[in-house]
């Protein structure tokens, strides 16, 4: 399994979040198939807008508990 990030995804009034879409393999994402399960989160906003890197390590963690052993693209 493979785990692309989203990045801004638009919530309400300002506020912007990360997500992860989770592939069975890279082929199905080229493909244009469905991902497996799309994880969002919109928290750790601050004053500057969004920690950026505290969502990832979130978002991170919830995958590897979830599918171990799963990869991360960039």
């Amino acid at each position: 399994m493979i785990a692309y990030f989203l990045y801004n995804i638009p919530r309400h009034h300002g506020k912007y979040g990360t997500g992860v879409a989770v592939y069975n393999n890279r082929e199905s994402r080229k493909n244009g198939e469905m991902w497996v399960e799309l994880l969002k989160t919109y928290k750790h906003q601050n004053e500057y807008g969004v920690d950026l890197d505290a969502q990832i390590e979130e978002l991170k963690s919830r995958v590897s508990k979830k599918y171990p052993g799963i990869e991360f693209a960039e």
